[in-house]
């Protein structure tokens, strides 16, 4: 794995700003891209290494194979940090390379233990992968509980903690394309693009490429379909009025001047035919479903819907319903 460069770095907060394990990591571990440390390890790159490490464990089929790369991997991390030393012509000392080798697997372990969740298919697998990890910084560390301590101080009182494990869980589960490359570099092409915004006023936040991924899978599950750069809803008005309220939910699509209430003329620019009969009904389905109830309380559409959006936000954070 090499280091981002700048570029790259402004390409990783845009499309993965908002994953919540990079907010995580950029929340706790920005002090690895400051003074004293020479590596300067950025966010960005910890959060490459760390995802290059779990889509390695998520999809490589031979397990004794990945035992082995686990059984090496502070080795392996040691090395990759050196190199980045010595391109970078930074002094850096042993101690350094100990302290920053200790953190970026423990990212990994922390990722791995809320994978050990009895509701993870597979789970046995992560917490044997998090055991032989732990035995890799016992092993060649004296430091790696102190450094456990400073940087993951107050973790399990973290709000955030509950997001990460739902979007780890949706991640391993899905058959998401992974995120990284088999050299453990993440992808950093937006391939997003699915429909443009039209001409005049829109809402851009309909538009982002986490908007694009929700429509996109809408139209591959056969929910609606694409017609120039619009979509046509193809199921019920109800299901309609469902799905806009759980994405606006997602993607945060309400009136500026009316608290909750969702902003109905951005859809209107998105989706064909929202308008006078079929405009009152899916409205009027919107109405009808809380958000606050628990979903599995809720009509069979609005639960397939509410997976379908999961699903299509895996490689992004989404607000859990």
């Amino acid at each position: 794995m090499n280091k981002l460069e700048v570029s790259q770095r402004d390409k990783v907060r845009s499309l993965y700003g908002e994953n919540p394990l990079y907010r995580m990591i950029e929340r706790l571990a920005d002090q690895y891209s400051l003074p004293p440390y020479h590596l300067k390890m950025h966010p960005e790159d910890i959060f490459q290494a760390v995802m290059g490490w779990i889509d390695s464990i998520r999809t490589e089929p031979d397990n004794d194979k990945m035992i082995r790369l686990i059984d090496q991997s502070w080795n392996r991390q040691w090395r990759n940090l050196s190199d980045i030393g010595e391109r970078a012509r930074c002094e850096c000392s042993d101690q350094e390379l100990e302290e920053t080798t200790c953190m970026m697997l423990l990212w990994l372990h922390k990722c791995l233990v809320l994978l050990c969740d009895e509701q993870v298919h597979g789970n046995l697998w992560y917490h044997k992968c998090a055991e032989k990890l732990v035995l890799q910084m016992m092993r060649h560390s004296y430091v790696w509980m102190d450094v456990n301590k400073t940087v993951f101080k107050g973790w399990n009182l973290m709000e955030t903690v509950d997001e990460l494990k739902d979007w780890l869980i949706q991640y391993v589960d899905s058959s998401a394309t992974p995120i990284t490359t088999v050299e453990g570099e993440l992808v950093l092409q937006d391939t997003s693009c699915f429909i443009f915004p039209p001409n005049g006023e829109y809402d851009p936040k309909m538009y982002t490429p986490q908007a694009q991924k929700i429509w996109r899978k809408l139209v591959e599950k056969k929910w609606c379909a694409k017609q120039d750069s619009m979509l046509v809803w193809k199921n019920t008005n109800k299901s309609f009025g469902f799905m806009v309220k759980i994405v606006a939910h997602h993607l945060n699509i309400y009136d500026p001047t009316k608290k909750g209430v969702i902003a109905w003329s951005a859809f209107q620019k998105v989706f064909m035919g929202l308008e006078d009969s079929t405009f009152r009904q899916v409205r009027n389905s919107a109405s009808k479903l809380d958000l606050t109830t628990k979903s599995s309380s809720w009509p069979e559409a609005a639960q397939d819907i509410r997976l379908l959006v999961k699903s299509a936000v895996s490689g992004s954070a989404f607000i859990p319903l």
